[in-house]
């Protein structure tokens, strides 16, 4: 939601990643981004989606390649993958680092109104889920789809 807030003075702008770095170690602050006029409209709502998405690994959601180009409608939006919570209709789009090798992470997180973004996109079958707590190193698996074993 940081390009809807447009109209607040933060502390540093950047690129996705670096502003979510500085809300991480909290020079940016819920308290900044409610000033902003897009806050209950628009702001609040991708705040409250990113919140689900703990729950959206846990279930088998849909996942697809996602390629903006095969959609019947112009989005500027750029990213690999598209998640879905099939029940909340809460959509994730994910990309990787510049080097495809470094972690996922969101470009945009929204509910999904008029414009199906899983149109003409290409569906991916999701076989588990793995959370790493990246300070101890430690593996979790969250999501294991009935009958697979690795």
């Amino acid at each position: 939601g940081f390009p809807h807030a447009k109209d607040v003075a933060l502390p540093l702008r950047g690129s996705q990643s670096k502003m979510l770095s500085n809300v991480l170690t909290g020079k940016i602050t819920g308290a900044m981004l409610e000033k902003s006029g897009n806050y209950e409209t628009i702001i609040k709502r991708k705040l409250e989606a990113i919140i689900r998405l703990e729950q959206l690994l846990r279930s088998p959601c849909q996942v697809y390649l996602y390629n903006p180009r095969k959609l019947p409608f112009y989005t500027d939006i750029k990213a690999k993958y598209l998640l879905v919570d099939a029940q909340t209709q809460v959509v994730f789009l994910f990309t990787d680092t510049e080097d495809n090798n470094g972690p996922c992470f969101s470009r945009s997180t929204f509910v999904m109104g008029d414009r199906d973004f899983r149109i003409n996109q290409t569906r991916l079958a999701v076989l588990q889920t793995k959370r790493t707590d990246l300070s101890t190193g430690n593996t979790d698996v969250i999501f294991c789809k009935d009958g697979f074993s690795n």
